[in-house]
């Protein structure tokens, strides 16, 4: 079966978001973030009239975080998990790569 992902660059590996889940991208700007945020959260942000927090991915995995956030972008994606309720949140990526049908099958 095919689907469509949405690739992204994180330091030198090419992650990807299922194409359904994303709910838009935005160019990266500092946010302001609240005391005693884990090191992974990097603020909140406005998206369709509510407040959802900013995770760095970078940070997510243990991998240094980018001296030049110039071409970073914000991808908010909602997350379907356990409960019936999906989450909406962003996740700060270096830059997007592409857009591609692949087959289910061959995913890991």
């Amino acid at each position: 079966m095919l689907s469509s992902f949405l690739h992204f660059g994180l330091a030198e590996r090419v992650l990807a978001f299922p194409i359904e889940s994303v709910q838009d991208i935005t160019a990266w700007r500092e946010l302001p973030c609240r005391a005693r945020s884990p090191n992974h959260t990097r603020g909140a942000m406005k998206f369709q009239g509510r407040l959802i927090p900013v995770f760095d991915l970078r940070a997510h995995f243990g991998l240094e975080r980018s001296r030049d956030e110039s071409g970073a972008v914000v991808i908010v994606v909602k997350l379907h998990g356990a409960t019936p309720r999906a989450v909406t949140i962003g996740c700060l990526v270096d830059a997007i790569i592409d857009v591609s049908d692949q087959e289910t099958a061959v995913l890991h």
